[in-house]
């Protein structure tokens, strides 16, 4: 078994830790995450703008419908000033060392 890359932070706590239900998109956990976090979500870009959300989903949507806990798949970015690390069933988001947004 290949275990995941620890992609998180180590100087930083988890903000939020978001459980993703096996019937909801990576890419709607990602903005009901933030969203927990943001105080005016209406005014950051969209997460289109920041990441593929098509391919987030597509990597992840084997998991509809499984019990696998042995996933090593995950992804990190940073979207407005969070860090984003999302696995099939959970979107962990920590505060972002140095903001990337424009």
């Amino acid at each position: 078994m290949v275990s995941s890359p620890d992609v998180r932070p180590s100087d930083s706590d988890v903000l939020l830790r978001y459980e993703v239900s096996e019937t909801e998109s990576l890419s709607d956990a990602v903005l009901r995450a933030a969203d927990e976090l943001l105080d005016d979500f209406t005014s950051v870009r969209p997460l289109s703008s920041i990441v593929d959300v098509e391919a987030v989903d597509t990597l992840f949507e084997h998991r509809r419908g499984r019990v696998d806990d042995d996933d090593a798949r995950v992804i990190a970015f940073v979207a407005w000033d969070l860090w984003f690390v999302v696995t099939a069933r959970a979107v962990e988001v920590y505060e972002a060392d140095t903001p990337l947004e424009d």
